[in-house]
């Protein structure tokens, strides 16, 4: 019985150290339980501030123009040339009022000088007309000192035509806005003929015009939609719809919108003054 006693107390022995080492093993076991993890020590990124293009503001792209001008003669002295360069980043809007006028001034003896000035020429005059309005001028006495043309009845007066003859071409890159318009005036009597652009009386500044449906006049590079707030900044020129449009907002510094139809709420109302256009 001893014996019995003994093989009894060993088997629960056994039985105790197995029991334990299946706890152990228990206890390295992954758990079930999804883990917490400690918040991170490292500072979080503070808040984005809103950009231009979160707030959708739009704005419409000013008008790059440049005028030069390039005059010279020929070998002999008898062809006088000169050139006017317009080159745009749009077509350049034509203006009632003219772009700019043209002067030419000869010296029909020593000392005696004469002038010629037409009228307010617009870029999109047909060649035909232009050259039948130049050789239509007339040149009168001139002091280069003074600056005084006089062009009474009984002062010196001279057609443009009996000195010169005038041939004109023009050309027009449309891929390129840029318009070209070249003079000669062939001297009939060795007469000299100095060019030179003049503004006075004309439009206040050429213009360029751009539809408001072409993507390439925002400087997004898209059309403005409902939810933009649209800039029409300074040195814009025309801006064209060919349909109504609606944009959450719409501010005009300077241009003119044309074509368009303008709904404002209660109490306000449309300038629609060139360049002051707001609701």
């Amino acid at each position: 019985m001893m014996v019995d006693a003994d093989r009894v107390w060993i088997v629960l022995l056994l039985c105790t150290i197995c029991w334990l080492s299946q706890g152990v093993r228990a206890t390295r076991s992954p758990s079930s339980r999804p883990s917490s993890i400690a918040p991170s020590s490292r500072p979080t990124s503070p808040t984005r501030t809103p950009s231009v293009r979160d707030a959708h503001i739009v704005t419409w792209i000013p008008d790059d123009i440049v005028f030069t001008t390039n005059g010279g003669s020929d070998a002999t002295r008898k062809v006088w040339m000169f050139n006017v360069s317009i080159i745009s980043n749009r077509q350049v809007y034509p203006e009632a009022m003219g772009h700019f006028r043209i002067n030419i001034q000869s010296e029909v003896a020593p000392g005696r000088a004469v002038l010629a000035t037409s009228h307010c020429i617009d870029i999109h005059t047909p060649i035909t007309e232009l050259r039948k309005a130049l050789s239509s001028l007339t040149f009168y006495h001139f002091d280069s000192l003074s600056g005084y043309v006089s062009n009474m009845p009984g002062d010196l007066a001279i057609p443009v035509k009996s000195l010169f003859q005038v041939l004109l071409q023009r050309h027009y890159d449309p891929s390129a806005y840029k318009y070209l318009v070249l003079m000669k005036l062939i001297s009939r009597k060795s007469s000299i003929a100095l060019f030179s652009l003049s503004y006075e009386g004309c439009a206040p500044k050429p213009r360029g015009i751009g539809y408001w449906d072409d993507p390439l006049n925002w400087d997004s590079r898209s059309i403005p939609s409902t939810d933009d707030y649209v800039r029409i900044a300074e040195g814009a020129g025309v801006v064209q719809l060919r349909s109504d449009v609606q944009v959450k907002s719409l501010l005009v510094s300077d241009g003119l919108i044309l074509g368009h139809s303008t709904d404002c709420m209660d109490g306000w109302s449309v300038d629609n003054r060139p360049g002051s256009s707001k609701g």
